[in-house]
């Protein structure tokens, strides 16, 4: 298991207690996180330097990931992946912090952003 998976792995263990994701790895270990209380979220990274970039600058990787093709997200859509990580994470604590913050969602009460 690369740096990168370890980090991810403690990342949605201890983050997604509510809701169903299962991640796939770049070299295709699977796994799967939080209760099953909600549908099925499905994310696949395309390859390895996306769960590196990833790791280093999630504010602005998550987006150009998606739009790159290098976060997949297999079961659900984006905004499914994106709310169920806003409603298992603590918004003072910002989504647990390794290395900056994997997946540090900038989510206020006013989610209104544009590019």
């Amino acid at each position: 298991m690369s740096f990168s998976e370890k980090l991810i792995t403690a990342y949605f263990s201890k983050t997604v207690k509510t809701g169903k994701i299962r991640v796939t790895f770049a070299f295709g270990r699977q796994e799967t996180y939080g209760d099953g209380s909600e549908d099925l979220i499905a994310v696949r990274f395309a390859n390895n330097k996306m769960q590196r970039q990833l790791i280093l600058n999630p504010d602005l990787k998550i987006g150009e990931g998606y739009m790159d093709g290098d976060l997949v997200i297999e079961k659900g859509n984006i905004f499914d992946f994106l709310s169920l990580m806003a409603r298992n994470g603590n918004r003072k604590h910002s989504l647990a912090r390794f290395r900056g913050g994997v997946f540090a969602f900038p989510l206020d009460d006013f989610p209104t952003y544009s590019c």
